[in-house]
């Protein structure tokens, strides 16, 4: 491992496979019809959703179709099969944009409970505001991050941190009512990708038997900001991730102190993970 390696927290895939048993032993008569060709002349969009569902992060950690849609994956007939309150636009469904925190949450319990204690949830529950697909999207699952090799990518590729939160929060945060939005949020996500980095290295670190430690003390601390984010206090998000940049900083700079002493160090290599990750662009899978 070298110390430039970007890191990626697995949050989703590790989350999803907590609560989640792999695919089922069982045919899965929604995988069975949707998969078939012939939907491509029948309902070419129904098949692209199924491919996209396939390609997904979900589909890898074992979330089916029944598990967010409901209905019986067993039954062979489409009538038993399909459950009444299917569609988004079904007031009753699982994945009306009203009720997505509550399914996305059987299994992102953490994420939702802080999304719960949001302006954003107010705004949602009153009438109209941003949900869990508005910034993810419903089956790639975009993470607004910086980092190639995540497990998700953003919907927003090559877009850095300043373009990516205007193309999300624009939308609502139009600058006229509360216009320090777009930057706050630009400023988190910029120091919450440079705590990945950090922490990328340190468990790096330690698989290279160079450190000792928990490799994953830091890791959590991390995964625990990231869920806190979507309280959306943003100050507190960006006071939070500094703290542990700054922790993981001082690790960092006495363990170049000492390679450089050795000569250890190739020119090639980073000055700092940390603070070169945030500026790389995002980038499509």
């Amino acid at each position: 491992m070298t110390r430039q390696r970007l890191y990626c927290s697995k949050v989703i895939v590790g989350t999803v496979l907590s609560c989640l048993t792999a695919l089922p032993s069982f045919a899965d008569t929604c995988v069975d019809c949707h998969s078939n060709p012939a939907f491509r002349v029948r309902d070419i969009q129904l098949f692209q959703y199924f491919n996209k569902w396939q390609a997904s992060t979900h589909a890898q950690a074992g979330v089916t179709c029944a598990n967010c849609h409901g209905g019986d994956p067993t039954a062979a007939k489409k009538h038993a099969a399909h459950p009444k309150h299917l569609g988004s636009s079904d007031p009753k469904s699982r994945i009306y944009f009203r009720n997505l925190p509550s399914s996305c949450g059987q299994c992102h319990q953490e994420v939702v409970k802080y999304f719960y204690s949001s302006k954003h949830y107010e705004r949602l529950r009153e009438g109209e505001g941003p949900h869990c697909v508005t910034c993810h999207g419903s089956m790639k699952v975009a993470i607004p991050q910086v980092c190639s090799k995540s497990p998700g990518r953003a919907a927003w590729a090559g877009l850095p941190y300043h373009q990516l939160t205007e193309s999300i929060c624009l939308g609502c945060h139009d600058g006229k009512g509360a216009p320090n939005i777009i930057p706050q949020a630009e400023r988190a996500l910029n120091m919450l990708n440079s705590a990945r980095g950090y922490v990328g290295w340190f468990n790096d670190e330690i698989d290279a038997g160079r450190k000792q430690g928990d490799r994953t003390a830091y890791e959590m601390t991390y995964r625990g900001i990231s869920s806190r984010w979507h309280r959306f206090d943003l100050n507190a998000t960006e006071t939070e991730a500094a703290d542990l940049v700054e922790k993981l900083r001082a690790i960092y700079d006495a363990a170049e102190t000492t390679e450089v002493a050795g000569a250890e160090v190739a020119p090639s290599l980073p000055s700092d993970p940390g603070r070169t990750r945030h500026r790389e662009p995002l980038r499509q899978r």
